[in-house]
């Protein structure tokens, strides 16, 4: 009964089924015994094998590999946190001069930019300070400066000039020097204080001492031996104890630029440190102290270490590293880096701009090394990129045009940064100006966005499928053609 109901219930109803089936076969079949096999086709087999198997494991491995795929749009983001970021060394300015200002498309300046996000080191890595200038230039004391009260220039002062200095300054155990010049507005104002404060002194200490003098020398009628000494501004008070002139003595070394101009690069064993009065500019506080530093210097045979000096006695050295952040606008704008002081006149002649732009970048945060996600991030070589001054009083410009970039990974966050292309040029300063590096960058409206995609399942099954058919329809055809051509050449013969 059973199998009667499984005969007329299943077994009827599949082979009929089986039968329509084979009507519409297309892949149909050769009997065995009908086939003929070949070593040619054994050898074309083998060859087919190899080459699938050699497709399929480099199709398996695109499959795993991470693409990047970039497109150019119209660019979106706001950046309320933008800034630029930078990194410059200058081995000719000292760290008492570079002012740092930022000026951008709409007219918005700030100028003198103070706070703790710009910051200036010697070039041995000694912190200066930040771009604070009220804390290195104090302003001229605002008392007269009329020679009625204080006494005509040099008669308590002692005038030198470039073949008497070294003499001067060994004939002292102290000596304060004023570098100014004719024509300086500030210098008119401090040369005579300085006279008085000259005279002050001398009540204490008198000349004939030889423990502390104040003394002049017009830069003017000595220019060649300013620049010597490394004057960039006028008045520049120096202190020399015991006749050491480091100005002078500590060398820098220089390198040749691609264009045969050297570059002064200043390493510990060269650098050159200078004192300066860093005190109020009045009579009574540079009497205070020439008769302070006096009286610790006149029982000793040699100058006491740094460390030890007077509270306005600054150590200033010969280059400068300049860095830091700086909020601005998402606007075209321009970071200017140029010698700048109140009461201070600049003697452009010996302001040499050359320096070495080791980081520039944009964004909310210091950039990363450069990679495929953060492309322009560094200028130049790893230890940053050097422009020389040719000649005197050359500004040098930075053109930097800026696009954001936005990388998309396969997991996480969207990394936002910008890339930019930099040209860079040089050009005379006017005389009315002094030299300066200016940094400009433009925004473009357009954006970069890099994604990481693999690629999709379907693309691969697709692609197999594609070199099974492929490699086999291409072997067999090539295989018949041997056969073909075998079998012409030994007519007759055995089938190979």
């Amino acid at each position: 009964t059973w199998g009667h109901f499984l005969s007329v219930y299943f077994f009827s109803p599949t082979v009929a089924m089986g039968a329509s089936l084979s009507r519409i076969d297309m892949f149909g079949k050769l009997p065995r015994d009908l086939k003929e096999s070949s070593a040619i086709g054994g050898f074309a087999t083998i060859c087919t094998v190899a080459v699938l198997l050699v497709l399929f494991a480099l199709e398996l491995r695109t499959l795993a590999d991470v693409s990047l795929e970039t497109t150019i749009e119209v660019s979106q983001r706001e950046d309320p946190d933008f800034r630029v970021h930078f990194n410059v060394t200058f081995p000719e300015v000292s760290c008492e001069w570079i002012e740092v200002d930022t000026v951008d498309q709409v007219g918005r300046k700030r100028k003198n930019i103070t706070g703790d996000t710009v910051d200036k080191h010697t070039l041995t890595g000694e912190f200066v300070a930040s771009a604070v200038r009220r804390y290195e230039m104090p302003p001229v004391d605002e008392e007269s400066s009329s020679d009625e009260k204080y006494g005509k220039m040099h008669e308590y002062t002692v005038p030198v000039g470039a073949q008497s200095f070294d003499r001067v300054i060994n004939e002292y155990k102290v000596v304060l020097v004023i570098f100014d010049a004719q024509g300086c507005i500030p210098c008119k104002r401090l040369r005579p204080i300085f006279e008085h404060a000259a005279h002050l002194t001398s009540e204490k200490f008198p000349r004939e001492t030889g423990i502390v003098a104040l003394a002049h020398l017009d830069c003017s009628m000595n220019q060649a031996f300013c620049v010597e000494q490394s004057i960039h501004a006028f008045p520049t008070i120096r202190v020399y104890r015991f006749g050491v002139n480091n100005a002078v003595q500590n060398k820098p070394q220089y390198i040749t630029g691609k264009d045969g101009s050297k570059f002064p690069i200043l390493s510990a064993a060269t650098h050159s440190k200078v004192e300066t009065y860093g005190g109020i500019n009045s009579a009574a506080e540079i009497s205070a102290f020439a008769i302070r530093i006096a009286e610790e210097e006149k029982n000793n045979e040699s100058p006491r270490e740094p460390a030890s000096r007077d509270k306005d006695s600054r150590i200033l050295t010969r280059g400068c590293t300049v860095s830091g952040h700086i909020p601005v606008a998402r606007i075209p704008g321009t970071l200017l880096l140029a010698p700048g002081a109140p009461d201070h006149d600049f003697m452009v002649e010996n302001i040499n701009m050359s320096h070495v732009l080791t980081h520039v970048s944009f964004g909310g945060r210091a950039d990363r090394p450069t990679d495929n996600r953060d492309g322009g991030a560094y200028v130049g070589n790893e230890g940053g990129t050097l422009f020389v001054s040719p000649a005197p009083r050359i500004t040098h410009e930075h053109y930097l045009s800026v696009v954001a970039t936005t990388y998309v990974p396969l997991d996480g966050e969207p990394y936002h940064t910008y890339q930019y292309t930099i040209n860079s040029n040089t050009y005379p300063t006017p005389d009315d100006a002094v030299p300066e590096v200016a940094i400009f960058w433009d925004i473009s409206p357009m954006e970069i966005r890099t994604r990481e995609k693999r690629r999709p399942l379907i693309d691969a099954i697709c692609g197999l499928c594609a070199i099974l058919g492929g490699v086999y329809t291409i072997l067999m055809l090539l295989e018949a053609f041997v056969s073909a051509a075998v079998r012409r050449v030994f007519k007759g013969g055995k089938r190979l």
